[in-house]
């Protein structure tokens, strides 16, 4: 739980930064540090992320969705995330995959 925690907010991250400029302002230094970091834990833990299924992955999102308060719009994000995450992880995992390096991938990505 901890790995996925990771990457739901590594992937945040992402989004945050990415809108940024080609030079990221300094209080984006964090998020760069923390991109790093956290493709560095889920390379190590590739294997791991990859053998978590579909069905695990929906499991925990109802879990979630079902701790959070029972507003539609809430309800309306998780039926979204339902059909959206999965798909979003995979091609995550391909780009992961391809791009071994955090520091050249952050770069990339203009977070760092």
């Amino acid at each position: 739980m901890k790995l996925i925690f990771s990457f739901l907010l590594l992937a945040s991250l992402l989004a945050i930064c990415s809108a940024q400029t080609a030079q990221p302002p300094s209080n984006c230094k964090t998020f760069c540090n923390l991109c790093q970091e956290g493709f560095t834990l889920i390379q190590k833990n590739i294997a791991l992320v990859e053998s978590i299924t579909n069905h695990q992955l929906v499991k925990m999102l109802d879990y979630v969705c079902n701790k959070a308060p029972q507003l539609d719009i809430i309800k309306l994000v998780c039926n979204v995330a339902k059909n959206d995450v999965i798909d979003g992880i995979n091609k995550f995992l391909d780009f992961i995959k391809n791009n071994t390096d955090p520091s050249t991938t952050c770069h990339q990505l203009s977070i760092c």
